[in-house]
């Protein structure tokens, strides 16, 4: 088995140290939290999730790292790249995300991420599933002076945990999350006992429909009807502004009774909702997309859901995939659509079903499952001028 190396010094004294601690049956060290330059990060929320992977059940070390500028400078991240090591020995994953993550003076993100191993050995490999894996991310972008940052995190995870989700019920239906794993030869191989450590990423199937950030204007408005076993309605979101909080820009759209929401310019995440007694709820950090959407993309979202005006507050999982392209016809019309469904692992449970469509710039469908029940909305009109 050959290893290929691209490591700091900091890295290979870590490994060194690693290969001693192995040989002398020491116990296991970590490193879940430093600083690096303007940066003071944290690992939090470990566990294991069993995922639906090219049809196998794969067990994958999750965790939640969070980044927070301890700067007096408003920074500007654009780039995260990964790289996966697993003590012991093994090939090292890779895997990069283009984005634009601002952080002001002690503004905070938080990047759900996770690791497997997969065998690429004709012959069979060691079975490392519980070794601790190495992470080295490195952050690149901009200050507010445009002056060019590097910021390298270097995480050494502690053992497994003993908490564990199972994704597989929920998703066995599913497309696959992820592509195979590549041999040397180029021949896809199916996850095992193994040493290649594949980093999570977002990734996308080829699709004939694929969906770029959709970009709002002022005066652009939708109508929706409504029903559950609530009763039913109809509603008007139309948007009406865009608002700066704390250097990040936001679409807001009004609704019925003074309501209005807010999402992320960039990358249409959503944020809160207002109404005229204040904020009803709030998502901390903003629940993002990761665009352009396309067929067996996935994604997963860790984020605090705060209702101040009932002062309380969850922590909320979501695990997302675009199921399928899809022609489904609404009042306002037939539509090309992406479908994207959401579950909570912790509930193995589909929470949400939306149909998106690039011609409209929103969702034409949605159906969501709640304690009460179904609650399906569909498009009546639209206006884009």
């Amino acid at each position: 088995m050959i290893l290929h190396w691209s490591l700091t010094p900091v890295w290979l004294v870590s490994l060194l140290f690693w290969a001693i601690l192995g040989l002398a049956g020491c116990a296991s060290v970590a490193r879940t939290e430093g600083t690096s330059g303007p940066l003071a990060w944290r690992v939090t929320d470990l566990g294991i999730v069993t995922r639906n992977i090219q049809g196998q059940a794969v067990d994958t070390y999750d965790f939640t790292l969070a980044i927070k500028n301890v700067s007096g400078r408003t920074l500007t991240l654009t780039k995260m790249h990964r790289t996966v090591y697993q003590a012991g020995g093994g090939q090292p994953g890779h895997s990069s995300m283009n984005g634009r993550w601002e952080l002001a003076p002690g503004g905070e993100w938080k990047f759900p991420l996770y690791s497997y191993t997969s065998c690429t050995e004709s012959q069979g490999c060691l079975d490392r599933r519980n070794a601790q894996p190495l992470w080295q991310i490195v952050f690149t972008g901009a200050d507010d002076q445009d002056r060019p940052i590097e910021n390298r995190l270097e995480i050494i995870l502690p053992p497994r945990p003993a908490e564990h989700v199972d994704l597989g019920a929920v998703r066995r239906k599913l497309p696959p999350a992820e592509p195979p794993p590549v041999s040397a030869a180029g021949v896809a191989s199916r996850p095992a006992q193994g040493t290649t450590a594949a980093p999570a990423m977002a990734r996308e199937a080829s699709t004939n429909l694929v969906v770029e950030v959709p970009t709002w204007r002022p005066g652009y408005e939708w109508e929706y009807s409504w029903k559950s076993p609530q009763g039913s309605g109809t509603f008007v979101w139309s948007v009406n502004r865009v608002d700066a909080i704390e250097g990040t820009e936001y679409y807001v759209v009004r609704g019925s009774e003074g309501r209005e929401i807010y999402w992320r310019k960039h990358d249409r995440a959503y944020y809160m909702e207002k109404i005229p007694a204040g904020i009803e709820t709030r998502n901390v950090p903003p629940s993002p997309i990761p665009w352009p959407l396309a067929i067996g993309k996935s994604w997963e979202s860790r984020y605090t859901r705060e209702r101040p005006l009932d002062r309380a507050t969850s922590e909320e999982l979501r695990s997302c995939i675009v199921e399928k392209q899809e022609r489904v016809t609404v009042p306002a019309g037939t539509f090309a659509t992406l479908k994207v469904a959401c579950t909570d692992p912790r509930r193995q449970q589909v929470v949400l079903e939306v149909w998106y469509s690039p011609d409209v710039k929103q969702w034409v469908k949605e159906r969501g499952h709640f304690y009460y029940g179904v609650r399906d909305r569909e498009l009546l009109r639209y206006q884009l001028e």
